[in-house]
C-alpha cells in the first residue's frame, strides 16, 4: 500500500464536539437516534469476557481517534461504511441478539461499541496494535457489552495460541467455530489489501460452514492512467470475485439459522481465485440511526457463501 496521508471526511460530519492536540488526536462525540436500555451486569462474565453494561440510556458515543493518518494506519480513524453497517445491525437488532460476530478490521472499535450492545459476543480483530489499544479505551469509555479484542494478520493462514498482547487463547480458537457472522467495513480501498482480505474471508468461511458475511464499503473512484478510465480501488477487485452466473438466494436468508453457504457453478469453479455468492442490500431501506451523510457511493453487501 502506498505511503500517503489520508483523512476521513465522515469524522467532520458527525462530531458534536472535538478536542484536538498537537499529535493529531481528536475526541469525537457521535450522535445517534437509537436509544437502547442497558442492564447492570458484572464487568467480567462467567466466560471471562468483558461485559460492561449499565442502565443509563445513551444518545451519544464518544470516541478517541486520529484526525489524519498514513494509509497503512487508516484504522485509527472512523470511516463512513462503519456507520452504514451499524445502521443495518440496529435495524435488525433482535435477529443478531443470540449470535457471535467476528469483525475483521475493527480499527478503533466504533462498530464494536454498537455490535457489542446487541450480539451475544463480538470478537473484534485488527492487525494494528495501536488501533486495538485505542479500541479498548473507546469500548471501556462507552461501557458496552461483551467483547474480545484480538490481533489478526490477514496474510497468516493459521491462528496459533499466543500470550502476546491481543494474542489468541485456546478458548478464542474454539469460539471462532461458533461465529455466525463475519462483519467488516471500509476494507476496499486498495487492490492488494482487498485481495488479502478476500483470501482471509474465504479461508474463514471454508473452515466454518455456517459463516456468512456483511461488508459495508464506500466506493473510491480514481482515474487510471493505465486503463485511461475511472476505476474503484479495491471495490472492482471485490466484484471480480463474485459469481455472476447464479441467482443469489433471497436476502431473508441473512437471518436463517441454517443458511446455504456452498454453491456450485461450473464457470466459476474453473477459475484460479476464490469466488463468492453475494447480494447488494438496498440502503434506502435501512433507517439511518446516526447523523452522517449517506453518499451515493456507499454500499452494503451480504456474502451468502462460497463457490465450491
Amino acid at each position: 500500500m502506498a505511503e500517503h496521508w489520508i483523512e476521513s471526511e465522515v469524522q467532520g460530519e458527525v462530531l458534536g464536539q472535538d478536542i484536538s492536540d498537537n499529535d493529531g488526536e481528536i475526541t469525537l462525540k457521535v450522535d445517534y437516534k437509537a436509544k437502547m436500555e442497558l442492564h447492570e451486569a458484572a464487568m467480567i462474565d462467567a466466560d471471562g469476557d468483558m461485559c460492561i453494561e449499565h442502565k443509563k440510556k445513551h444518545d451519544q458515543i464518544v470516541l478517541y481517534a486520529k484526525t489524519h493518518t498514513l494509509a497503512n494506519k487508516s484504522g485509527l480513524q472512523v470511516w463512513r461504511g462503519a456507520f452504514l453497517l451499524c445502521d443495518f445491525v440496529l435495524q435488525h437488532a433482535e435477529a443478531f441478539a443470540n449470535d457471535i460476530i467476528l469483525e475483521l478490521g475493527c480499527g478503533i472499535g466504533f462498530a464494536m461499541i454498537v455490535l457489542s450492545r446487541i450480539a451475544k459476543l463480538v470478537v473484534g480483530t485488527d492487525h494494528d496494535v495501536d488501533a486495538l489499544t485505542i479500541a479498548i479505551k473507546n469500548l471501556e469509555m462507552n461501557k458496552h457489552g461483551k467483547y474480545r479484542l484480538r490481533r489478526l494478520d490477514w496474510t497468516c493462514s493459521d491462528l496459533d495460541e499466543s500470550s502476546a498482547p491481543f494474542g489468541w487463547s485456546h478458548r478464542d480458537l474454539n469460539t471462532l467455530k461458533q461465529v455466525r457472522y463475519v462483519m467488516a467495513s471500509d476494507v476496499f480501498f486498495d487492490d492488494e489489501l482487498t485481495l488479502i482480505f478476500l483470501s482471509k474471508l474465504h479461508g474463514l468461511m471454508t473452515e466454518n460452514p455456517q459463516l456468512t458475511a456483511l461488508i459495508a464499503t464506500e466506493k473510491r473512484a480514481v482515474f487510471s492512467s493505465f486503463s485511461m478510465s475511472v476505476i474503484h480501488l479495491g471495490y472492482d477487485i471485490f466484484l471480480k470475485h463474485l459469481c455472476t452466473h447464479l441467482t443469489p438466494p433471497p436476502l431473508s436468508e441473512i437471518f436463517s439459522s441454517t443458511p446455504t453457504t456452498r454453491y456450485t457453478c461450473p464457470q466459476c469453479s474453473s477459475t484460479q481465485f476464490p469466488r463468492f455468492i453475494a447480494s447488494s442490500i438496498k440502503i434506502e431501506h435501512i433507517p439511518q440511526s446516526f447523523i452522517y451523510q449517506r453518499e451515493t457511493m456507499l454500499e452494503l453487501w451480504y456474502i451468502h457463501g462460497l463457490i465450491n
